[in-house]
């Protein structure tokens, strides 16, 4: 996540851009990155949000907007995730996309696919 608080003519503005890498030059060659550039004030106010936890300024740990790992990735994604499967066998469209790197949380992976997660060794 970037924070982007710029002066304009109507005042200060604040901007947002969140992504799913760290656009390296080498890992660009592989994989796509997908981001996001917005001014939309609900997105732009918890990614503030976040900033001030990550520094120790607020205690916020409930968002609406974003999922935020630790505090709430995983129980608002299989929330929304949780309908998938009637969905389905009830014959209407049902489907994650996820992009994401390496995870490792073998909750989140049996969230995602709907079976459990491969043994580590």
């Amino acid at each position: 996540m970037c924070l982007v608080v710029r002066k304009e003519i109507e005042g200060i503005v604040r901007y947002v851009h969140t992504g799913t890498g760290n656009y390296n030059r080498v890992t660009a060659q592989v994989y796509t990155d997908i981001g996001l550039f917005t001014a939309n004030p609900a997105i732009v106010t918890e990614v503030s949000d976040v900033f001030n936890y990550l520094t120790g300024y607020s205690n916020k740990k409930d968002y609406e907007e974003l999922l935020v790992a630790p505090l709430n990735l995983r129980a608002q994604f299989t929330r929304s995730s949780s309908a998938r499967p009637t969905h389905a066998r009830a014959g209407r469209p049902a489907r994650i996309i996820v992009k994401n790197n390496s995870v490792a949380d073998p909750e989140m992976i049996r969230v995602c696919t709907g079976r459990p997660a491969p043994a580590c060794g």
